[in-house]
């Protein structure tokens, strides 16, 4: 995105987790369109990860798993339009 200030030509918008448990939307500013596209996609792959720090299942769940895995993905492109 770019904004009108004369040291940063680009920002960059994502949201973190605090504490809490609450979410914030959080900015980030950059001099270049290639360092705010090289923070986003750092941000995107973090991101990404995120759902992966606690993905242990457990035995008894596992035969469960491509009807979550079904779920998950009708929701998914359901809040995508």
């Amino acid at each position: 995105m770019s904004v009108s200030h004369p040291k940063y030509a680009c920002k960059v918008s994502f949201q973190e987790t605090r504490d809490d448990g609450s979410k914030a939307r959080r900015y980030a500013y950059f001099p270049t369109k290639k360092a705010a596209q090289a923070f986003a996609a750092k941000k995107r792959v973090e991101l990404g990860n995120h759902g992966t720090r606690h993905g242990d299942v457990a035995a008894t769940d596992r035969p469960y798993m491509p009807e979550l895995v079904a779920f998950f993905e009708s929701r998914r492109k359901r809040l995508r339009r």
